[in-house]
């Protein structure tokens, strides 16, 4: 035996007394069943102690914690680890055979808030301990026939989300613990995957495929028929759920509602990807067309199928998404869209080359009734500047690092319908770097089904809030319409001098003081330097429109002038004729004049 004891942790209805059943076969190991959560009671007396022990020391017997400073957290410790072994081992404590004790629970629901530092807890009380995180799939949990003491049966969906919430807690602590923390399901066991055959491997058992088939055979608390092991067989090439010791990198996120026309170009769209480790969630958000047929009819194990009874809307459907990744990162995808065979293959690298980076986009290039070329902005605080505009950018040409999510706590919020995306990127972009991969890796389809096309209004009403959102939540100010419009006109590069007082009072709100985050004094500098460059173009603008009509006032004075001098030469020289018409010798000299014409017009 590689663990001197081995601990199962799991939920109700999950088959972790099969594996129970498996686990005892061995004579070198002893796994004893249910205790009440014995030993979380012994967790919580270790918190009362060193909680009474943290308070100031008091040493006089008047004092209300007179003695704490000689509490032993060690004796305790010490003690609780030979009373649950002894507990445990009963009355084979003689029993030389065996090398590893431990025992099954499924109490954990109750206790989730706390359940990574109880964990933490049976480390201590255990000698090198490895963990056995037992699932399995959640439909089938729910249709189990007896009642689950922890959950209310008849709904549905608070029973999932609980579910959901004890995996991902289970999955966490096993990507923190990768060296004492094993994870298994119910279909791995009952199919004999490789899964279960690497299990005994880190337990250093052996394995034998017979002695596998007795146990099964043999009537558990939910012991599986024949024709579900059949079934699950022929189903599961290797295991129904990705491992999650050895986790898939990355998990793809597809949310699809009435998608039959495009979503197997889709799907097929990811499974070619070049990179290959990867887990492909597909939720289906209540389509009534024939969406749901054809994701069925894709076989690959990699495809991870999940369904909403009716449609919940995206906000919900990504928000079970997140909670179900697995991967250290999630990828999204729409389901009328295409991804390049590189995609995953240039984001990751990505991805693993600047870990202070939690969400990085690429290029997009736009298809269907429109083509074009899509990359509206690329570095960190380009970006942040871009989201006071609108969604910053392409959001299902995205990748984002899981962690940051969990620790966090970021989800898609409430009330932003057919624009969630923005607000989730301006939560990402408080906690973390954002950026977006100038090279084309998706592809997205613009047609007349389009969800910006369906709920146009519902969403320039939402998107109105997102931005107002943004700059509250980046900036902490709140906008005008006005002000708003001329950001925009200004993020364009478009300003004119009549929006230099509009402009000047945004930057004016953006205060810079001591006590800030980094991030945020770094961006506050970055788009007042931006305002004031525009702002001090405008003026210098402004400044040449003055000179022009002063130019131009200088040039109809002159014209002008010039007019008024024209005007008394030709006075002048009418004056001039005149006198010239009225004189004597003009008069006396006339008859010879007509003479003279008559000639001339004879000669010619």
């Amino acid at each position: 035996m590689n663990f001197p004891s081995v601990l199962i942790i799991t939920y109700g209805r999950s088959g972790s007394t099969l594996l129970q059943g498996i686990m005892n076969s061995h004579e070198q190991l002893l796994v004893r069943g249910e205790n009440y959560n014995f030993c979380y009671y012994l967790f919580q007396g270790y918190l009362a102690l060193k909680k009474a022990k943290n308070e100031i020391n008091q040493v006089l017997p008047k004092d209300p914690f007179f003695g704490n400073s000689e509490l032993d957290e060690d004796y305790y410790i010490s003690n609780a680890a030979e009373i649950v072994k002894k507990i445990l081992l009963g009355n084979d404590s003689k029993n030389e055979k065996i090398k590893a004790y431990g025992f099954k629970e499924i109490r954990y629901t109750c206790v989730l808030g706390s359940l990574p530092a109880y964990l933490d807890f049976l480390k201590m009380i255990f000698p090198n301990p490895i963990f056995i995180f037992n699932t399995r799939n959640k439909d089938a949990v729910m249709k189990s026939r007896l009642n689950l003491r922890w959950i209310k049966q008849k709904d549905y969906e608070k029973t999932i989300d609980t579910l959901v919430r004890v995996e991902s807690i289970f999955s966490e602590y096993v990507d923190n613990n990768p060296a004492n923390s094993f994870h298994i399901t119910y279909e791995d066991v009952i199919a004999k995957s490789a899964r279960l055959q690497e299990l005994h491997s880190i337990l250093g058992l052996p394995y034998s495929e017979s002695q596998i088939d007795s146990v099964l055979e043999q009537l558990h608390s939910y012991a599986p028929s024949q024709h579900e092991i059949k079934k699950i067989c022929l189903n599961t090439p290797e295991r129904v759920l990705p491992k999650m010791k050895e986790n898939p990198l990355i998990t793809v996120l597809l949310c699809t509602y009435n998608d039959e026309t495009y979503i197997e170009e889709c799907i097929q769209s990811i499974l070619d990807q070049s990179y290959k480790n990867f887990e492909f969630i597909i939720l289906n958000d209540g389509s009534l067309d024939n969406t749901k047929q054809i994701i069925q009819s894709f076989k690959d194990p990699r495809i991870r199928y999940l369904e909403h009874s009716k449609n919940k809307g995206l906000e919900d459907s990504k928000n079970w998404g997140l909670a179900e990744a697995r991967g250290k990162y999630i990828v999204y995808t729409d389901g009328d869209d295409i991804s390049l065979s590189k995609r995953l293959n240039v984001q990751t690298k990505f991805m693993e080359e600047n870990p202070d980076v939690g969400l990085c986009a690429s290029a997009v290039q736009i298809f269907g009734t429109k083509d074009s070329y899509y990359c509206p902005a690329k570095k960190d605080l380009e970006i942040k500047s871009r989201a006071l505009v609108g969604t910053p950018l392409n959001h299902p040409s995205c990748m984002v690092r899981k962690s940051v999510l969990i620790e966090h706590n970021i989800k898609y919020r409430k009330g932003f319908n057919a624009a969630e995306d923005h607000p989730f990127m301006v939560d990402l972009m408080i906690v973390s770097k954002v950026y977006c991969i100038p090279t084309v890796l998706y592809m997205y389809r613009l047609h007349d089904d389009n969800v910006s096309i369906r709920k146009k209004g519902i969403q320039q009403d939402s998107a109105q809030r997102a931005i107002d959102s943004a700059f509250k939540k980046l900036l902490d100010i709140d906008v005008t319409q006005k002000e708003k419009e001329a950001y925009i006109i200004f993020w364009r590069g478009l300003s004119d001098t009549t929006a230099i007082g509009t402009l000047e009072g945004i930057r004016d709100k953006i205060y810079i003081y001591p006590n800030l985050e980094f991030w945020e004094s770094e961006f506050r500098y970055y788009l007042k330097r931006r305002l004031d460059k525009t702002i001090s173009d405008l003026y210098e603008k402004l400044r040449g429109y003055h000179q022009l009509l002063i130019d131009k006032d200088l040039e109809k004075a002159q014209l002008n002038k010039e007019k008024e001098i024209l005007r008394v030469s030709l006075h002048s020289a009418n004056f001039e004729l005149k006198s010239i018409d009225q004189s004597i010798s003009w008069k006396l000299t006339r008859p010879l004049r007509s003479i003279a014409k008559f000639f001339f017009s004879i000669k010619e």
